[in-house]
């Protein structure tokens, strides 16, 4: 299976929209290929986006300037029509999780 770039799209929302600057996002999604997009937004849509796909998400504070946050961790696979196609959960195993996508790609073809 030959794939190119207008065959499949990668999207990264972050759920940090605070720290996650266009900048920092560029240059985080600047280690894999140019078929990932990075999304960001105020932080009210995101917090909304997130709630209404059932993701988890937390601000933990570690010290009075900083914090980590917790978050569900989850692929999110779309089918061409916008219906969700499935998912790829945290530490599924990598033949799983290839299957998964292999199968989402010849579904959309």
């Amino acid at each position: 299976m030959n794939l190119s770039n207008k065959d499949i799209q990668t999207i990264f929302i972050t759920l940090d929209p605070q720290r996650d600057t266009v900048v920092l996002m560029n240059e985080y999604l600047s280690n894999f290929n140019d078929i990932f997009l990075g999304l960001t937004g105020d932080e009210n849509d995101i917090i909304q986006l997130s709630k209404s796909w059932g993701i988890y998400r937390k601000i933990v504070p570690i010290s009075k300037q900083d914090y980590s946050l917790d978050h569900t961790s989850t692929i999110f696979l779309i089918n061409k029509d916008k219906s969700l196609g499935g998912t790829i959960s945290f530490k599924e195993a990598s033949e799983v999780a290839i299957a998964k996508i292999r199968n989402l790609i010849e579904r959309n073809l």
